[in-house]
C-alpha cells in the first residue's frame, strides 16, 4: 500500500475501500504500469484484509468485477485470501465466491490459513485446508483449465507433496478455459462517483494509522491492531536475511521484534534501514555483540544512513569495528557492485 499524498510503502497490501473512485485510482495506476511494462500480462489479486476501511459502496465481489472490466486485466483469483474474508465477515465463502468474475481469472493461488482470538489470518506456513479445496473445485468449473499455485513460504517441516498432488488432481477434471467469457457488466448499473473527493485523505489517515504515525484515530481498535501486527511481522521477516549472523539467534529475532515494534517504517529501503537498526540494538546484548558489529559493519560498507532510511553508498568505503577477536576492518572499492573485503587483526 502507498499513501497518495504523504508516499509511504508498507511493502505489504493493506485494502482500499471497495469504492468507484478506489477503481479509479487503481486503473491509473494500472495504465502507468503499463508504460513502463508494455509487453508484460498484469494480473490483479484479491487480498485478504485485515482492517476494513469506511467509504465501502459494494462488496468485494462486485468491486473485483469492476476493477477487471475497468482495466481490461485479469484476476489472480487468491482463494486463501477470499476464505479468510468470507470467514472474518461471517459469510459463506461459496456465496463470496459466487460473486467475483472467476471467469476472468488468469490464475488461481490456493494457502493454508490460521484462526487466532477468533480472527482468520491467511498464511504461506500452514497445510491448504479442505474448504480451499472445495472452493478451488468451484472456481475451475468456471476458470476452466488455469494454473494453480500453492503459496509456501514457512513450515515445511510438513510434506507439501499430498496437497499439490490434490491440486492436480482437482487440476484434471477442469474444463477447457472459456475463450470470451460472459461477464455480467457493472459500471452501467452504478451512479456517477461522487464529489467531492476523499479517497486521499482516508487513505492518508489509514497510511498513518498503520505507520504508527497517528496514536490516536478513529479506526477499528481491534483491526487497526492485526494490520500493525501483520506488518511488524512483515518487516521482521524482511530485514532478518541481511543479518546472516544474527537471524537464527532468538535473542536476535525477539529484539527484532521489539525494536520493529517501537519504531516507524522508514521511507528508503525499509528493510535495508530496519536491519541496521536491529544490528545497531543488539550491540550492546552481551551475547549478541560481536554478530551485531559485524553485520552492522556489512552493511555500513553497502549503505548509508539517515532519517529517511537508506542509500547506496557508491564511493569507497573503509571502516572498522572491535570483537572479542580482534579489531575487524571492512574495504570497499567504487560503486554499489564492488564487494566488501574483510580483515581480522587479533
Amino acid at each position: 500500500m502507498r499513501s497518495p499524498s504523504t508516499q509511504r510503502s508498507f511493502g505489504h497490501p493493506a485494502s482500499r475501500s471497495f469504492s468507484r473512485e478506489a477503481v479509479s485510482v487503481l486503473k491509473r495506476n494500472v495504465e502507468r504500469a503499463r508504460r513502463h511494462l508494455p509487453d508484460v500480462p498484469l494480473l490483479l489479486e484479491n487480498v485478504a484484509w485485515p482492517l476494513r476501511p469506511r467509504g465501502d459502496e459494494m462488496d468485494e465481489g462486485t468491486f473485483h468485477s469492476l476493477l477487471v472490466e475497468e482495466t481490461g486485466c485479469e484476476l489472480l483469483l487468491d482463494l486463501g485470501n477470499l476464505l479468510a474474508n468470507a470467514k472474518n465477515q461471517g459469510r459463506d465463502p461459496f456465496e463470496l465466491l459466487a460473486r467475483y468474475p472467476v471467469e476472468r481469472a488468469a490464475m488461481i493461488h490456493i494457502a493454508g490459513s490460521v484462526t487466532l482470538g477468533g480472527f482468520t489470518y491467511d498464511t504461506h506456513a500452514h497445510a491448504v485446508p479442505d474448504e480451499v479445496f472445495a472452493l478451488l473445485e468451484a472456481a475451475l468449473v468456471r476458470a476452466g483449465d488455469i494454473p494453480v499455485v500453492l503459496e509456501r513460504d514457512h513450515g515445511f517441516e510438513t510434506d507439501v507433496g499430498p496437497e499439490l498432488e490434490r491440486a492436480r488432481e482437482i487440476s484434471r477434471g477442469a474444463p477447457p478455459r472459456p475463450t470470451n467469457p460472459d461477464v455480467a457488466r457493472v459500471a452501467a448499473r452504478l451512479p456517477p462517483l461522487p464529489s467531492p473527493s476523499h479517497l486521499a485523505d482516508e487513505q492518508t489517515a489509514l497510511a498513518r494509522a498503520l505507520a504508527g504515525l497517528d496514536a490516536a484515530c478513529d479506526l477499528d481498535g481491534a483491526g487497526l491492531a492485526r494490520a500493525r501486527e501483520i506488518l511488524a511481522r512483515k518487516r521482521v521477516e524482511e530485514l532478518l536475511p541481511l543479518l546472516p549472523r544474527l537471524r537464527d539467534r532468538d535473542a536476535a529475532v525477539t529484539l527484532a521484534h521489539e525494536q520493529i515494534a517501537a519504531t516507524a517504517r522508514p521511507t528508503l529501503r525499509a528493510a535495508i534501514a530496519d536491519a541496521r537498526a536491529v544490528a545497531a540494538r543488539a550491540e550492546s546484548d552481551p551475547r549478541l555483540g560481536d554478530e551485531a558489529r559485524l553485520d552492522g559493519l556489512a552493511l555500513d560498507a553497502r549503505f548509508s544512513f539517515d532519517d529517511r532510511g537508506a542509500s547506496p553508498r557508491r564511493a569507497p568505503f573503509v571502516g572498522s569495528v572491535r570483537t572479542s577477536r580482534g579489531l575487524c576492518y571492512a574495504f570497499r572499492g567504487f560503486g554499489t557492485e564492488a564487494h566488501v573485503h574483510f580483515f581480522v587483526r587479533g
